[in-house]
């Protein structure tokens, strides 16, 4: 608990104490705070899209092969950024000779109202009939902040509140509660054509103390081409009330190709 206390005061602060302090003996304060390279906001409209397939070997499902396909999107404008993405994941179940899909639609929404501190807001929708979730939609609401953020790396955190609602194909297992969220992203620009990124994502049930779920993701992406690169992920997800048939904690190695169109 003091810990947390003490993580959501070093946040604070950083809103409450002057940007010309934060970056007292650095000449220019917006080339160390504000880096276009990572944030990649533009005073005109920009589009990005990418396709990506990643496979991957996972350890806590009864399942021999796991393939996803996304497609995301990426526009900017001014102090606005929005990022769509949509996977649909197929995966060859031992119990089953057909594949099982499962999906994911995201949508996100940032305004940055300075070079720091910006304020966000996603639509998520899920569907995993595999291990018995038929829907999971999902609002999150929030405030955000760079810790650092330079040419070469950034750090940033998220705060905010997450409502959830759940179809379960259990009987009687179906549940809508609000969550907190606590979300941290590093980025580390190794080279021209490498990147290193880490994430941690934690979210806590308010209506179930003992509910709590954290993910933890990290990835190195290479370039090979102007329109292609390659991506190495670990991921552990741990869920300490996990649905039916599941493990509380699940990890997986992705390999992944990304075509930037």
């Amino acid at each position: 608990m003091n810990s947390r206390l003490l993580f959501l005061a070093l946040l604070l602060s950083s809103f409450l104490i002057p940007t010309n302090t934060l970056a007292e003996g650095i000449e220019d304060v917006d080339a160390y705070l504000y880096s276009p390279h990572f944030n990649g906001l533009s005073d005109n409209l920009e589009n990005n899209y990418s396709l990506q397939f990643n496979y991957s070997e996972e350890t806590g499902e009864a399942n021999d092969l796991d393939m996803d396909f996304s497609l995301q999107t990426t526009e900017t404008y001014q102090k606005i950024r929005n990022t769509f993405e949509a996977e649909v994941g197929f995966e060859d179940n031992q119990d089953n000779s057909e594949l099982d899909r499962d999906y994911k639609i995201q949508d996100s929404l940032e305004f940055h109202y300075n070079h720091v501190h910006y304020i966000f807001t996603s639509l998520i929708w899920e569907q995993d009939k595999l291990i018995g979730l038929l829907k999971r939609e999902s609002l999150r609401v929030g405030i955000g902040s760079f810790l650092l953020q330079n040419d070469t790396t950034f750090l940033r955190v998220e705060v905010g509140y997450d409502r959830v609602a759940e179809t379960l194909r259990a009987p009687g297992s179906n549940q809508t509660y609000g969550a907190t969220l606590l979300a941290t992203k590093w980025v580390w620009n190794i080279n021209e054509q490498s990147n290193f990124t880490a994430e941690v994502d934690f979210l806590h049930n308010l209506d179930k103390r003992y509910d709590r779920r954290t993910d933890f993701t990290a990835e190195i992406d290479t370039s090979i081409s102007e329109l292609i690169s390659i991506t190495f992920t670990y991921e552990v997800n741990h869920d300490s009330n996990p649905i039916q048939f599941i493990d509380s904690t699940q990890r997986s190695f992705t390999a992944g190709l990304e075509v930037n169109i």
